[in-house]
């Protein structure tokens, strides 16, 4: 990919960045660092760029990896949503086939009945 320099303002400084994203995703990820230094210096007056910025990285690398945990989560729970389904599956189909045994029961029986009902009718009419 192309590499392009773009110039960004974090905490009121212009930075000139050469980067292979988009200039617009690397404005989005200087507004996200941005906020983070103004929400860091507006609390803690007394801290150093250079702290301020160390702060503003730890937040941000927090963030990274909850939402990598996240993630993590999101895949044990999606392999325990195979599970069930696997096993919910397995279930339907022995089900499927024991209503198809059941239905080849129900036809037999309904001739037997056939059979009996005209065996019944004979008798009475010979009697």
């Amino acid at each position: 990919m192309e590499k392009r320099k773009v110039t960004v303002k974090i905490n009121g400084m212009d930075y000139n960045l050469v980067s292979d994203e988009k200039p617009a995703y690397v404005q989005k990820v200087a507004v996200m660092v941005d906020e983070q230094m103004k929400m860091i210096t507006k609390n803690y007056r007394h801290l150093s760029t250079a702290y301020a910025a160390i702060l503003a990285a730890l937040n941000m690398a927090d963030m990274c990896c909850k939402a990598g945990l996240d993630d993590d989560d999101y895949a044990e729970e999606n392999e325990n949503m195979r599970v069930k389904y696997n096993a919910l599956k397995e279930k339907y189909d022995e089900l499927e086939l024991e209503c198809e045994s059941l239905k080849e029961e129900i036809h037999s029986l309904e001739i037997e009945l056939v059979k009996r009902e005209a065996e019944i009718e004979n008798l009475r009419n010979h009697f």
